[in-house]
């Protein structure tokens, strides 16, 4: 264990300052300021470290409660099990380790099934520039976090050059919007928008075609352009597009549907819109 990671350092107290900037980063204030997130679980840990993510700091569950603690080791057999897979074999190469008393980590942990291992990820930053040349998605003001985390996790399986997300759209990083994501939230770019105008220059860098899908609309989605770039937007789950967004659409696509159904979920609808566009270049290729 000695020879393989660094000395893995014990945090018993919730005065600690290492501890206090992680509980931190369950806030979306603070999460922008250091561009540093949380992933919990060693499958998302090991996923991400596939394709490069930059793993700042790793944090495993001790497996005695330090308020009643009756030892001072959870095992090294227990460590080098839980670590082994996902950290670099080197000990100079390997990040920071610490052990976390078992009250303090639940405090931490954000699921409902606690996990035995949290990640600190620097957040990755990819310029539009280098997005590729597919389509584009556009969220705005979507408020559910599993309904991002889903987008974010099709449209990395379709194919999308990226995602931009409107200002009102949760943050993109928090805890469940990366669970629901999976390790897609490392694959897919992302970019937010504090502004209309601010999304009409970055659109117009990537030249990318807005086009909204919207249940006012009367193009069936099936009807959308074959060979132009496209941005999607799918609106806030509520209130559907903003005036000034569908207003910018140069297309507004409907999915049909039969009388008496609204509309549908936005990842859905999302998906079903950009995998006819898969489905095309399938049938194209």
């Amino acid at each position: 264990m000695k020879e393989k990671f660094h000395a893995i350092q014990k945090i018993t107290s919730a005065d600690n300052g290492k501890y206090k900037a992680w509980q931190k980063l369950l806030t979306r204030k603070y999460r922008e300021r250091e561009s540093r997130f949380l992933v919990e679980g060693d499958l998302l840990i090991k996923d991400a470290l596939t394709i490069d993510a930059k793993l700042k700091e790793v944090i495993i569950r001790s497996r005695f409660n330090a308020e009643n603690a009756t030892s001072d080791d959870c095992g090294d057999e227990y460590k080098t099990s839980l670590l082994g897979e996902i950290l670099p074999t080197g000990a100079g190469d390997s990040p920071p380790l610490y052990e976390l008393a078992e009250n303090l980590f639940d405090k931490l942990s954000q699921t409902e099934h606690g996990r035995e291992i949290i990640g600190v990820f620097e957040m990755p930053s990819v310029p539009v520039d280098s997005w590729g040349a597919g389509d584009i998605v556009v969220l705005d003001r979507l408020q559910d976090p599993g309904n991002v985390g889903t987008i974010i996790r099709t449209a990395d399986a379709a194919g999308i050059s990226g995602i931009i997300a409107v200002k009102g759209t949760v943050d993109i990083f928090s805890p469940k919007v990366v669970r629901a994501a999976a390790g897609s939230i490392f694959r897919v770019p992302t970019l937010e928008v504090d502004s209309i105008d601010e999304l009409k220059i970055v659109l117009k860098k990537l030249d990318a075609k807005p086009v909204a899908i919207d249940p006012r609309a009367s193009v069936e989605y099936f009807n959308m352009p074959n060979d132009e770039r496209l941005a999607i937007i799918v609106g806030n789950e509520g209130g559907g597009i903003s005036k000034e967004i569908f207003n910018l659409s140069e297309m507004n696509l409907v999915i049909p549907m039969r009388d008496g159904i609204e509309s549908l979920n936005a990842a859905m609808a999302l998906g079903i819109v950009i995998y006819e566009r898969v489905r095309r270049r399938c049938r194209k290729d």
